[in-house]
């Protein structure tokens, strides 16, 4: 080979590697920018629900209906009668909330339901559930049934739960007490899923009655 081709070689060798080297950093750029995406997406939808759940706290019709609603009706002591009757004592733990929409027949947060053994959590992309237990949810769109706290997916990394308890005394029987409602954010630790951290404490909203 001549002077002038082993020269010519080497350019197009060069620009071979520059070239590979530009389209790593470029394909780099476009999965950190979809990470972005994804992870302000994810946000907006926390937020959204955020909002509609604390709406619901305040709203008279949607406490009303939880508070009589049967599935909050669980174990020794139930929500309606650990907050109304004063000759009941109540159980000192926290428990699922399900949360009841002033829509009859319809449910804003059930942490209860799973399917196939999974608990229903939040997708980081728009998805309508259409399993049969998603039928009576008002919250349909980022539904996703996968939830698990130590699992790979990355298809369902949040899960949003409500759950109730008794403010009871530090010494004594808990007779009637205050009842407090609580929103909080369970994340999937084993998802690979690159979005950064969120802090839970943003999520989390308490009503006291």
């Amino acid at each position: 080979m001549n002077r002038n081709g082993s020269i010519i070689l080497g350019f197009t060798f060069t620009i071979m590697i520059a070239a590979s080297i530009m389209f790593y950093f470029k394909e780099s750029e476009i999965q950190n920018q979809m990470s972005q995406i994804k992870r302000e997406s994810l946000i907006i939808n926390l937020d959204m629900l955020r909002y509609t759940i604390e709406r619901a706290f305040e709203d008279p019709r949607v406490v009303s209906r939880t508070i009589h609603a049967a599935a909050n009706q669980t174990g020794a002591v139930g929500l309606l009668e650990c907050l109304t009757n004063p000759n009941s004592i109540c159980e000192n733990i926290e428990k699922d909330l399900t949360l009841v929409s002033q829509l009859p027949g319809r449910i804003i947060l059930d942490p209860t339901v799973q399917s196939n053994g999974h608990f229903f959590g939040l997708a980081f992309k728009a998805m309508e559930c259409a399993l049969p237990a998603c039928n009576n949810l008002v919250l349909k769109d980022f539904i996703c049934d996968s939830f698990q706290t130590s699992s790979g997916s990355n298809d369902c990394i949040f899960r949003l739960r409500t759950s109730w308890r008794p403010i009871c005394p530090a010494i004594g029987e808990c007779r009637k007490p205050k009842i407090v409602w609580m929103l909080k954010l369970e994340q999937n630790t084993g998802s690979t899923l690159r979005i950064g951290s969120i802090n839970p404490t943003r999520y989390y909203v308490e009503k006291i009655f």
